[in-house]
């Protein structure tokens, strides 16, 4: 059965190498690797350029999608590949060797229409650690859409991702399915892991990256997050002029500082004294880019993120 492997990708010199070494070493050679350029400016072209040419490599396909968004350049490449099974995978993940075999393998006995990993989270430096505590859990593993085997026919039946989306295009595309009720297995053995960076170098690129990629939210149908956020602000501003509005910031501080990313990340955040002192910090710095997003006050003030 071939299967293409599309990668879409922006300015990922550092990364590009190796996600190609680990696809070229698969123990199920990929029919073609379609790689989808969305609109980089570092030496990205250059890379695999090298690599094409130090590997021979022939099963490669060059595109540009013109949109600097991953959701776009995934349709691309979903668009123009020839396979009936497609598989995507973003830059900067640790890909097993088996990923490609044991994915189809799983596909093939469970009849299933899509086939997802785990990703493994943990962080790099502190401030990298204390948000994805907060969004995916500190040393823990969460089911992930990149990583994923399709069926074509699926993503082709669902009306492809959410155009013009930095993020909540997999979120979109799981609602998608579910209402066609697809099979969707996510797999324990099969997991990816960052090399790198997991969410963010700063706080200031944290607080640009959650902002830029909430602004989508409200382009997901049924997504209830932006009214949940918006919704939970007049709340809290409006308790501060109560009697009770210190015990409203008190629970806050508790609920969202501690209690939703230590219910996230496995026991060995106890372990991290200095996580644990920068959660509170992260969680109010996260929900204050979220709506900064969902209010696109960061379109307003021309903020930009890499």
């Amino acid at each position: 059965m071939n299967i293409s492997v599309v990668i879409p990708y922006y300015n990922e010199s550092l990364t590009l190498e190796r996600t190609l070494n680990a696809l070229a070493n698969q123990t199920l050679s990929p029919s073609e690797i379609i790689l989808v350029d969305s609109g980089s400016n570092d030496n990205s072209p250059s890379v695999i350029e090298e690599f094409i040419k130090e590997r021979h490599a022939k099963n490669i396909i060059l595109l540009t999608s013109g949109e600097m968004s991953p959701s776009s350049s995934i349709n691309l490449g979903v668009e123009k590949s020839s396979s009936d099974l497609v598989a995507y995978v973003d830059c900067g993940l640790d890909i097993p060797l088996n990923w490609l075999e044991s994915s189809l393998s799983l596909m093939e006995k469970s009849n299933a229409d899509i086939i997802s990993p785990q990703i493994y989270t943990v962080g790099k430096e502190l401030i990298d650690k204390a948000f994805i505590s907060h969004t995916y859990g500190y040393d823990s593993y969460r089911p992930c859409l990149t990583g994923s085997l399709i069926k074509k026919i699926l993503i082709e039946k669902v009306n492809y991702f959410l155009p013009n989306a930095r993020a909540s295009y997999d979120i979109d595309f799981i609602k998608k399915i579910n209402i066609i009720n697809a099979k969707r297995i996510i797999s324990s053995k099969i997991a990816l892991q960052y090399f790198g960076t997991n969410y963010c170098r700063n706080f200031i690129s944290g607080i640009l990256k959650i902002a830029a990629y909430s602004e989508n939210g409200w382009r997901v149908k049924g997504h209830i997050k932006p009214y949940f956020y918006i919704t939970a602000l007049f709340i809290l501003l409006a308790g501060l002029y109560l009697e009770y509005g210190m015990t409203i910031l008190i629970s806050y501080f508790f609920v969202r500082g501690y209690f939703i990313p230590l219910s996230r990340s496995s026991r060995n955040i106890w372990k991290e004294f200095k996580l644990l002192l920068m959660l509170p910090i992260a969680g109010l710095a996260i929900d204050f880019s979220r709506i900064i997003g969902y209010l696109f006050i960061h379109k307003i003030v021309s903020l930009k993120w890499e």
